[in-house]
């Protein structure tokens, strides 16, 4: 039994150790089990970049001797030095990652669309050396003077670009170059190359002839200019909703009067009537019969003088 055990556990840990050791394309297929993939393994403490270390011709070996063992850099390029004729000529690839999930972040997702049929692809520094930000898809530094298709990679893998690089222009996808990776025999097997996201490395499609901060970036300017219409439309809204809530309340609240004292108009005093009987002058009630006053008694001419001069006027 505790043989079985030890032999399961060796199984696991063997298994765990090869799915370490592979390799993925940039579509998350594995490497193929052959000679020349088999070359490819992950780099040691950077992310899960994949190189073509495992060669047997060493790092700025004779290009008699077959091709030599890439160096990982810290930035997640792989590098390759190679002798020819007494020469030595270096160049750098994006090649393969441990991650299958190109996304994930261990990974170097850059030049995708120029990848050759190997699956990797040559990259040129913008300033020729390996410790550029600004680098180019393909063996040619072309992007470096128009800024289109610019590649920025920090030069520690996952670390932050600096001040001068990150604010030179808009950052943009490495798509829009659209010339292909050409590359030799020696250059398709022994390319160093990983198609994986990183967080830092992004391309630009603004031009900034001179390459240099001058002033701010239009993606801080475009920054700049959103938070200000955004503290605006908020500063409106806060003003309008501020004045209907206003609205609704003097709506509530209804129309005040001041009152005089007294209950009328200043400078009148009340003033006193005397009752009215409400039989006498109130209204009459539907339906009710007309009320006739009585007759007036039958007035009499004085006597005396007046009655003279009765019967002198003519009857009309």
């Amino acid at each position: 039994m505790r043989s079985m055990i030890v032999g399961l556990s060796i199984l696991v840990f063997a298994g765990e150790a090869l799915a370490q050791t592979r390799c993925y394309f940039a579509n998350g297929t594995v490497l193929p089990n052959v000679p020349e993939y088999n070359e490819y393994q992950p780099c040691s403490g950077i992310g899960s970049i994949c190189c073509g270390t495992n060669r047997d011709n060493p790092a700025g070996g004779n290009s008699s001797n077959g091709f030599t063992a890439d160096e990982c850099l810290p930035n997640g390029l792989c590098q390759n030095r190679i002798t020819a004729d007494g020469v030595e000529k270096i160049s750098w690839w994006v090649d393969f990652c441990s991650d299958s999930n190109i996304n994930s972040g261990n990974c170097l997702n850059i030049c995708d669309q120029v990848r050759n049929s190997f699956g990797n692809t040559p990259l040129t520094p913008c300033n020729g050396r390996a410790d550029s930000e600004r680098w180019c898809c393909g063996d040619s530094n072309a992007c470096c003077t128009s800024n289109v298709g610019v590649v920025r990679l920090a030069q520690v893998f996952g670390g932050v670009l600096s001040s001068s690089i990150a604010g030179s222009a808009t950052p943009t996808t490495s798509l829009a170059l659209s010339t292909g990776a050409s590359t030799s025999a020696t250059a398709s097997t022994s390319g160093t190359g990983s198609s994986s996201s990183s967080p830092s490395s992004s391309s630009s499609t603004t031009p900034n002839q001179g390459g240099g901060d001058s002033g701010l970036s239009s993606g801080a300017i475009a920054g700049i200019v959103i938070g200000v219409v955004a503290g605006l439309a908020l500063l409106a809204a806060a003003i309008f909703f501020w004045r209907r809530s206003a609205k609704y309340k003097k709506q509530a609240l209804g129309p005040q009067y001041a009152e005089a004292p007294g209950g009328y108009p200043g400078g009148y005093r009340d003033q006193e009537h005397a009752a009215v009987p409400v039989e006498k002058y109130g209204k009459q009630q539907a339906g009710s019969s007309p009320i006739e006053l009585p007759p007036a008694p039958p007035s009499e001419l004085p006597s005396g003088d007046y009655a003279q001069y009765a019967g002198q006027h003519p009857q009309k």
